[in-house]
């Protein structure tokens, strides 16, 4: 779990027993970079062996990792198992897991995802390939055995709220903290999955923090589709002209949206300004675009389609132009080829 949650932060934020179990009561870890902050908790392991070498409030683990949840309310539950052990004392652990779904809805009224991950997924056979990305065709066919295995067994209790990744977290940090051994696999994958677990409010600031360019790209579009099916009902209106700055203004919002995601704080002068910064030949087409909209709307009937379609398309091309700018970090001859 610590080893984990090291890897999807990149740094040494958690202690790791080598040995012998090394959490003992749930922590709330905070990681807090220049884009924003995320909190993930790291429970006490379930059907420990010896007693944590950290302190620990009470010899039931569960009712440690309750008293945990009942601080906060996760958005998610990583139930994690390794990859070799997916059928050792796994019947316990997934009543336990029953066990504070449960809980986590009496006291927070929420019904939590789960993702079920089969970890250390390098340490299966065959071991000649150790280091991903992994290739050997027996090793991805174990690895997909170890997750299946995990999944099939959990989702019989959580057919609806349960989804399944294998993953190698395994990082070596130096005394300074800095990573000289990187076994890390499917950590990028495994933040995909948990923002399509996790609550929308939530989505956004993940997107942000963890600058992985697919999931920002995912969330831009929703951005982008959404103002462009707005954009082109407005669009329907058939009042020449005067839907000019609703549509301006929703477009204006989308560039606002998609800039946050790449992590940069946009307002409304500066989301004009990137209109600009794509070059007068491009504001000059955008709006002679914009007017013949507007002068196509005098055409009865057919109008009014037309100019949903026009409205539309400038839209969505708009929000791309923001995609490469913003996220993409490419320069505004690339954003203007869009």
């Amino acid at each position: 779990k610590s080893s984990l949650l090291n890897s999807i932060f990149g740094e040494q934020i958690a202690k790791v027993g080598s040995v012998k179990s090394q959490t003992g009561m749930g922590k709330w870890y905070t990681y807090k970079g220049k884009l924003g902050s995320m909190e993930i908790m790291d429970s006490r392991g379930m059907g420990e062996g010896s007693k944590p070498d950290e302190n620990y409030y009470s010899e039931d683990e569960i009712k440690e990792i309750k008293d945990s949840f009942k601080e906060k309310c996760p958005d998610a539950i990583l139930f994690l198992c390794k990859a070799k052990e997916t059928d050792s004392r796994i019947k316990e652990d997934i009543q336990n897991l029953k066990d504070l779904c449960e809980y986590v809805y009496e006291v927070h009224d929420y019904k939590i995802p789960i993702i079920t991950i089969a970890t250390q997924s390098d340490e299966l056979d065959p071991l000649s390939d150790r280091v991903p990305p992994f290739k050997n065709t027996v090793k991805l066919k174990n690895i997909n055995s170890a997750s299946e295995n995990l999944y099939q067994k959990v989702v019989k209790e959580f057919p609806e709220s349960t989804s399944k990744i294998a993953v190698s977290a395994y990082l070596e940090f130096d005394e300074n903290g800095k990573i000289i051994t990187d076994y890390r696999w499917n950590i990028d994958k495994l933040v995909e999955l948990l923002l399509e677990q996790i609550p929308q409010s939530a989505q956004l600031e993940l997107a942000k923090i963890s600058q992985i360019k697919t999931l920002q790209k995912r969330l831009a579009r929703k951005i982008i589709t959404g103002a462009t099916a707005i954009c082109s009902g407005i669009a329907l209106e058939p009042l020449p002209f005067a839907d000019l700055p609703f549509i301006t203004g929703i477009q204006i919002s989308m560039i606002i949206g998609i800039g946050y995601i790449s992590g940069q704080e946009l307002n409304k002068k500066s989301a004009i300004e990137f209109t600009s910064a794509m070059g007068i030949s491009v504001g000059a087409a955008f709006g002679f675009r914009e007017l013949a909209r507007a002068l196509v709307k005098l055409i009865p009937l057919a109008g009014s389609a037309i100019s949903a379609g026009v409205a539309g398309a400038a839209t969505w091309a708009l929000g791309e132009s923001a995609i490469t700018y913003f996220i993409d970090k490419n320069s505004k001859e690339d954003a203007l080829s869009v």
